[in-house]
């Protein structure tokens, strides 16, 4: 559009400058034209009225006919308050009396209208000329009639910073819309060949909520990018603050099925992420996977942090209430998590409490094995596998550095030097349990001909329990003390439950330095054993004993 400024009754000098429209390119060939039209005598507005205006068109400045067909068309434009008027010149003709807009023409306006309660018509001098701009296109009313032509805009001046083709809407549709029907045709395609370009070859910009550029697919990719090694397919910045879950990504992919984001590169990253203050990817999934990564040869998903304590390369989070897991690998053959770093190659903390029903819950890592069958002459793969060239496989720092549960074995180790190594400044290096009445707690056993334990420094103490229990209510460790009170001379009857038919008990005298005979005359198993003494009873001497089964 362009402005034009009139007057009545003394002439103000008219200029006008138009874009090209029509020629092939699939619009209607009509250029829309502003005016202002005021009382030359009085400056004022000649406002609110309608206008009697003819248009006719020269091939020359001055002097000449008409050009015949096309000319003495009449408009009847309404001023407005300030006496500005729109025609839209062209408009209401046939084609065969539509002017040739990119023609050399010169356009001449004849203009009536009342001043000062007197009609008056004037004809506009000099006529104006018809001259095009860059980026004067207007496209209208092209939704359904499309043009076979293609459309070749450029600009080859490349001291011009206008556009080529400005496409503009101000209703619900789409400014510029892009179809390919063509088994390899694409939409909409953005090119910069010059390689010194910093611009973009597909730019998006949003004021509003919605996307700046937006993909939608039903078969393949919404939005497909492919760069080089050290650039990326799609790059995406953001500046929003951290006020919503879902306005600080540069990249979001949000799937209802499949997946949100999908990267492929056959040498570099299929997805690269980095971040200055949050995280350089982010996935989130209601269903599935948040985050997937999949190589042939390489790293499906690798994070790289250069950040201090606390920081991680990649960094996973399960908020279920339910089983979950932070960080899920899975693998058919190599590593379903492989972590290799300066402090920890795989570092897991989790807040979760333990429960019988889901032990691993508490467990900062949890590795499951389902194998059951042992391949010949190998063993079953691990829960957790750790190996080292200088220290240790695995290592455990904590109230209970390492623990392990299993049906056959809680904690399998081999090592050059120590299979198993615990330091505690607690309560144990290393604590064993059993849950079972036929299982053992800790099994030391050296397959050739070697020490099964060597006890190099320190002692070895058993938690022991004093008095002689009864026989409703017998004790419960496999050591204690007792008194001799000599009241009967079949000798004293200690009750504990650790009591085999082979077990082997050790008695020791604890408060008297004379030499007392003392033997272990009768065992109950599971109930009690007797303690007897030759010669006179040795009341108030105290005995000690362990039970060795």
């Amino acid at each position: 559009m362009r402005k034009l400024k009139v007057g009545l009754g003394l002439l103000i000098a008219a200029a006008m400058l138009v874009g090209i429209a029509g020629m092939g390119w699939g619009v209607p060939n009509i250029v829309n034209v502003q005016g202002r039209l005021v009382d030359k005598a009085t400056g004022n507005p000649i406002a609110s009225q309608t206008l009697d205006v003819t248009v006719n068109y020269y091939q020359t400045l001055t002097g000449g006919s008409p050009i015949s067909g096309i000319s003495g068309a009449g408009y009847s434009p309404a001023t407005d308050a300030n006496g500005v008027f729109n025609l839209a010149l062209g408009e209401g003709l046939p084609d065969s009396n539509k002017p040739d807009f990119s023609a050399d023409l010169y356009v001449e306006f004849v203009v009536t209208a009342r001043v000062g309660g007197v009609l008056r018509t004037e004809t506009l001098a000099p006529r104006q000329r018809m001259v095009s701009v860059p980026g004067a296109l207007s496209v209208k009313g092209v939704a359904t009639n499309f043009n076979t032509t293609p459309v070749d805009a450029r600009i080859s001046n490349v001291g011009n910073s206008q556009n080529a083709v400005y496409a503009e809407t101000n209703g619900s549709g789409f400014a510029s819309y892009g179809k390919g029907t063509g088994s390899t045709s694409g939409g909409v395609k953005g090119e910069v060949t010059n390689t010194t370009n910093s611009n973009y070859a597909v730019s998006g910009y949003s004021a509003g909520t919605g996307a700046a550029v937006y993909g939608n697919s039903v078969g393949g990719y919404g939005i497909s990018g492919r760069g080089p090694t050290t650039k990326g397919g799609v790059t995406g910045t953001t500046n929003a603050s951290l006020t919503s879950a879902f306005t600080n990504f540069g990249v979001l992919g949000d799937s209802s099925g499949g997946y949100g984001v999908v990267g492929n590169s056959y040498s570099s990253y299929g997805i690269y992420g980095i971040s200055v203050s949050n995280s350089g990817i982010y996935g989130s999934s209601t269903s599935g996977s948040g985050i997937f990564g999949d190589s042939a040869n390489g790293s499906g998903v690798r994070g790289r942090g250069a950040g201090g304590s606390g920081t991680a390369g990649v960094w996973g989070e399960n908020v279920a209430v339910s089983n979950g897991w932070g960080i899920y690998g899975t693998s058919a053959n190599g590593y379903g998590v492989g972590g290799n770093g300066v402090n920890a190659g795989v570092w897991g903390t989790s807040t979760g409490t333990a429960t019988s029903a889901l032990p691993m819950l508490g467990a900062g890592v949890f590795g499951n094995n389902t194998q059951t069958t042992i391949p010949t002459g190998g063993i079953a793969s691990p829960g957790v596998y750790g190996a080292s060239a200088s220290g240790p496989g695995i290592q455990g720092n904590g109230n209970k550095g390492v623990v392990g549960t299993g049906t056959t074995i809680g904690v399998d180790a081999t090592g050059g030097t120590m299979g198993v190594k615990g330091e505690s400044n607690g309560v144990a290096g290393v604590a064993a349990y059993a849950r079972a009445a036929s299982a053992s707690a800790l099994l030391v056993q050296n397959t050739v001909d070697g020490t099964a334990i060597d006890l190099v420094q320190g002692k070895i103490k058993i938690a022991a329990s004093t008095g002689m229990g009864t026989s409703s209510v017998p004790k419960n460790t496999p050591a204690g003390t007792f008194t001799i009170s000599g009241t009967t001379s079949l000798g004293e009857i200690i009750y504990n439950t650790y009591v085999t038919a082979n077990s082997i008990i050790l008695l020791s005298v604890q408060n008297s330095s004379a030499a007392i005979p003392l033997y272990v005359r009768t065992k109950s198993a599971g109930n009690s054993f007797t303690v007897a003494w030759s010669g006179s009873a040795p009341i108030g001497t105290s005995v000690g004993y362990l039970i060795i089964n």
